[in-house]
């Protein structure tokens, strides 16, 4: 391969690598915008994704990227407590579920996030995936106690449970259809 070759290989894969870092992840997204064969596209991925698990500079900025990420959604979730205490404070029923679905959204965003970058697997991490779990529980028995509390809020926290726990347990005193299995 000349020199020539080599630098036009490298610029071709520059482009690639920049879609993808800006969010195009579908190869033949990036080959259709950038006039290349899918498989030219999948080439340059693979071996990006080869330097970048390799590169000490790389694997140390998104560490730090992702701590920072993390950092973030401890912010979030820290404000979206104190508009949870402000509507307990005036009585805001419909402010305070609908504030606490949205911290277990952020919270199972940011444990997606954790677990994608593989961090679950260091045992240090561990005891923070138990206290969200246990936080998750929490909140899923408040949202509960609130709908018993106050029916007119009831459906509004079982469908927020079933979109963010898969399903919701049934709440006391209501009348749950036997299905026959």
């Amino acid at each position: 391969m000349s020199e020539i070759d080599s630098i036009d290989r490298m610029v071709q894969m520059n482009k690639v690598i920049e879609l993808m870092l800006k969010g195009t992840n579908d190869p033949h997204k990036i080959a259709k915008d950038l006039g290349m064969k899918r498989a030219e596209v999948q080439v340059f991925i693979d071996e990006w994704k080869y330097i970048a698990a390799n590169d000490d500079n790389i694997k140390t900025r998104a560490r730090e990227a992702l701590v920072e990420m993390d950092k973030h959604y401890g912010l979030i979730i820290e404000r979206l407590w104190e508009t949870v205490d402000q509507a307990d404070f005036s009585n805001d029923i419909k402010t305070k579920t609908t504030t606490l679905k949205a911290i277990a959204d952020v919270e199972a965003k940011r444990q997606e996030a954790l677990q994608k970058a593989g961090l679950y697997d260091d045992a240090s991490l561990g005891d923070e995936l138990v206290l969200m779990e246990e936080r998750a529980d929490k909140i899923k028995k408040l949202l509960t106690t609130l709908a018993t509390k106050y029916p007119e809020v009831k459906s509004d926290i079982m469908y927020g449970l079933r979109d963010i726990f898969g399903q919701s347990d049934p709440i006391p005193g209501e009348v749950v259809p036997v299905t026959s299995e």
